[in-house]
């Protein structure tokens, strides 16, 4: 009998003992991989939710050089971002998961400006980071790439540009200063793989005394404009009636030059009586002048005759001055009364 005859007699003889044996082992295999799964979970199955990114770290193969001559070298993947969705990745690898969406940060410090002052900052820093370039930054910075770049940035970047000036003019010039900080800080973290989306200042405080000091400034400032305003206001009115009473005074001569003064005075007292007509105020009016004019706007035949003497050449009269009195050639002569004669009293009976 050969040496393989033999061999295979006996593992006939011993496979229902191995059949058990690889059994046992399966069953005890089974376990360990299931408790290997459950323990190492959280680094076998990553989720990346919406709005998110992964980068991959390999131990082994991978990484930034493919280099499968040298089987233990990995690294960092800067080839690849991960997406949304389920991964399963193996259990000594990590997938680091970053936020892409914009994030926002408050930020407060002191700075100071030109002439030494303090000056309390609370700025709100909007960003978010570089898609195409998030392997890059987690090699170079990391995931607190926040406290490392943006703040530090962001804090020097005022801090220069707020020593360059008076606290009166940070006071009054916050958005010009807002965009030179934007403008220098922008380029300074895009560097760094992260894209500045906004810089917004929330309060600029200034020592108490000193800022009251610059609202008395700006207030005393806006006073000199409305006196101002005001001058420039009343000379134009004063310009306005000059030309008012020009026009009066030149309306006058020619009103008197046709010879028509006397129907002018008529057509005023008609357009005076309708006003007092439609007056709502309580009124007795006395007519039985003149062209049925009321009593009080009666002019004579004799005044009417007359007209007022013209005033000399290049004088304007001065508003709201009263007429002087008439000339005694213009007044009408004093009417006679007949004195009434007393009722005699009634016989006596």
């Amino acid at each position: 009998m050969s040496l393989l005859t033999r061999y295979q007699e006996r593992f006939k003889e011993n496979w229902p003992r191995i059949r058990l044996a690889l059994k046992r082992f399966a069953v005890v295999a089974g376990i360990l991989l299931l408790f290997l799964t459950a323990f190492f979970y959280n680094r076998i199955f990553i989720s990346i939710d919406s709005g998110h990114g992964g980068v991959m770290w390999r131990r082994f193969l991978g990484g930034n050089q493919m280099k499968y001559d040298r089987w233990y070298y990995g690294g960092t993947d800067l080839k690849h971002v991960y997406g949304e969705g389920f991964h399963i990745i193996p259990p000594w690898d990590r997938l680091t998961v970053y936020d892409m969406r914009i994030q926002q940060v408050p930020h407060s410090f002191t700075a100071l400006s030109s002439d030494g002052l303090p000056i309390q900052v609370d700025l709100s820093i909007r960003y978010r980071p570089v898609a195409a370039e998030l392997p890059m930054l987690h090699q170079n910075v990391g995931v607190d790439y926040v406290e490392k770049i943006v703040k530090p940035e962001v804090q020097a970047m005022v801090r220069f540009v707020v020593a360059q000036y008076t606290p009166d003019q940070i006071y009054t010039s916050e958005g010009f200063l807002l965009n030179i900080i934007k403008q220098g800080v922008l380029g300074e973290i895009l560097e760094h793989h992260i894209l500045l989306d906004d810089l917004l200042i929330k309060r600029l405080t200034l020592p108490e005394p000193l800022r009251l000091a610059i609202e008395g400034k700006l207030i005393q400032q806006q006073q000199v404009l409305e006196y101002k305003y005001r001058l420039e206001k009343e000379e134009k009115e004063a310009d306005r009636r000059r030309i008012e009473a020009a026009g009066i005074r030149d309306f006058q001569l020619e009103v008197m030059k046709g010879g028509a003064f006397d129907q002018y005075l008529r057509y005023e007292g008609i357009s005076a009586t309708l006003k007092l007509a439609t007056s709502n105020n309580a009124k007795v009016v006395v007519t039985g002048g003149r062209d049925g004019l009321p009593v009080i706007m009666n002019v004579s035949d004799t005044s009417l005759s007359q007209a007022p003497p013209a005033a000399p050449a290049g004088t304007v009269p001065a508003v709201g001055a009263e007429p002087g009195p008439a000339p005694e050639a213009s007044r009408p002569p004093p009417e006679r009364s007949t004195p009434e004669r007393p009722t005699p009293p009634p016989a006596k009976k």
